[in-house]
């Protein structure tokens, strides 16, 4: 990795790394031969990947603001892919699986008490076009599941000190975002597995005594209860059935911390 310091409020760097993930065996046997079962069979290779960075972060001398941009790029060789075949799960090797795209974050406190945060990212995961296995040969050309192009977060958030009472309340609200994506587990993409954009929003307010001795939060995750695939698949022995699993639901607590 390099840096440099552009001015006195921004600097430059450029990073490059590598990889490698062993290989492995998918301890299923129902993915070897009934008539001639080997170890190999349920093997697969080891992987390597190649990451370039090039970014820009920027911060202003009084913490008003503070300012982050990233290219990347990674390409993964014989890179390991697991899918669900409706029968049982497989691990194989891929020739090739390119990542790259952007990611923006920045954060603004025009007030002390107050700060807001955003983070996006635009990602374009691509599989290679040639070379694939037979069972895989679906996937040349193809988004990889469960990688939306886009994703943002945002925060507010807010804590103040109340002096005359040695308190302090806090609070926040969060929200993530992302795209279009396919949420499938197979190694053959459909419209079927598409799971619609959607955005998911938690938020806290709670109180605190000096020193944190003491503290009191009531918060809540997926406040407005958005139903979301997590990953889908075909079912088992059912064709043309597809089974899947949600995302976290609406979930809301109280929760009280004691130290000493």
């Amino acid at each position: 990795a390099l840096s440099h310091r552009v001015t006195e409020n921004f600097s430059a760097y450029g990073q490059y790394s590598r990889g490698y993930k062993g290989g492995g065996y998918q301890l299923d046997r129902s993915g070897m031969d009934l008539a001639a079962p080997a170890l190999a069979q349920v093997a697969f290779g080891a992987e390597t990947a190649d990451s370039f960075e090039l970014g820009l972060r920027g911060f202003s001398q009084d913490g008003i603001w503070r300012f982050g941009a990233a290219l990347f790029h990674s390409s993964f060789n014989n890179y390991q892919f697991s899918y669900f075949t409706g029968l049982n799960r497989r691990t194989q090797n891929v020739p090739d699986l390119t990542s790259k795209g952007f990611e923006i974050e920045a954060a603004l406190r025009p007030v002390p008490p107050l700060e807001f945060t955003l983070a996006a990212t635009y990602q374009e995961v691509i599989f290679g076009k040639s070379g694939f296995p037979l069972a895989l040969s679906n996937l040349e050309g193809s988004t990889s599941p469960l990688a939306p192009r886009w994703v943002v977060v945002g925060t507010i958030s807010y804590s103040h000190e109340i002096a005359n009472l040695g308190v302090m309340v806090f609070g926040s609200t969060n929200m993530r975002w992302q795209s279009r994506s396919n949420a499938g587990a197979s190694a053959t993409p459909t419209p079927d597995f598409v799971q619609e954009a959607y955005a998911v929003v938690g938020a806290q307010l709670g109180i605190a005594g000096r020193d944190n001795h003491w503290q009191l939060e009531i918060w809540g995750r997926n406040i407005f209860d958005q139903r979301a695939w997590s990953i889908l698949n075909s079912t088992t022995l059912q064709p043309g059935s597809i089974s899947g699993y949600v995302s976290d639901p609406q979930t809301l607590g109280v929760t009280g911390t004691l130290r000493w």
